[in-house]
C-alpha cells in the first residue's frame, strides 16, 4: 500500500493509516474523499509551554507528569534520550528518571536542561509523529490533495482569509 516500505514509524502509521485508507477507498469508488486538516502550533512554542506547565506539579492536569518513572522509557529507549541523559547527569541534581516524577525532575534542574528534557519527551510523545507526518507529505505529494497543514499562528493572524482558503479547498465549487 501507499505507506509500506517508506520507513514510516509504527506510531505514525497508526495515526495516518485509517484516514488515508478511507480517502483512497472513497476516491477509488468515484466518491469525493474527505479531507484531513491539521492545525499545527509552532513546536518551539509548544515545547516551552509544555516545559512551563510540566514543571509545576501542583497545576498540571496531566497525571503522568506526577508519576514516578514516567519518562524513564523515553530517556532509555531513544538515542536522543540517552544522549541528553548523559549530558544532563541528573544524579548531580539528586534526581533520577527511574525514581522521580517528571515535574520533580524539571523543578530540580536548571531551565536549559529542563527544556532539553522537554524536547526528548515531546519527541517521544508527539513531535516525532508530527515530523513523520510532514515527511510523509513531502515524500508522497499525491497525499497533498487530501491533507492540509495550517499553522496556528497564520490562522490566528488572519482567521477570515485562512478559513476562506480552507473552505475553497474542502468544498470546491467546480
Amino acid at each position: 500500500w501507499l505507506l509500506q516500505g517508506r520507513g514510516v514509524p509504527q506510531y505514525a502509521l497508526r495515526v495516518l493509516t485509517n484516514p488515508l485508507r478511507r480517502c483512497e477507498y472513497l476516491h477509488s469508488q468515484g466518491g469525493r474523499p474527505f479531507s484531513v486538516l491539521r492545525v499545527v502550533r509552532d513546536p518551539r512554542e509548544t515545547i516551552i509551554s509544555g516545559y512551563r506547565r510540566h514543571r509545576d506539579c501542583s497545576h498540571t492536569g496531566e497525571a503522568w507528569v506526577r508519576e514516578r518513572g514516567s519518562i524513564d522509557g523515553e530517556m532509555r529507549n531513544s538515542r536522543l534520550g540517552r544522549s541528553v541523559g548523559q549530558w544532563l547527569n541528573l544524579s548531580r541534581h539528586g534526581v533520577s528518571t527511574a525514581t522521580h516524577s517528571y515535574c520533580t525532575i524539571l523543578s530540580a534542574v536548571p531551565t536549559r536542561e529542563g527544556v532539553a528534557l522537554e524536547i526528548v519527551v515531546a519527541t517521544a510523545r508527539w513531535l516525532g509523529a508530527l515530523m513523520s507526518f510532514v515527511k510523509l507529505l513531502d515524500d508522497l505529494p499525491q497525499l497533498k490533495q487530501w491533507v492540509r497543514l495550517v499553522k496556528q499562528r497564520s490562522l490566528l493572524a488572519d482567521v477570515e482569509s485562512t478559513l476562506s482558503h480552507l473552505a475553497d479547498w474542502m468544498f470546491p465549487t467546480a
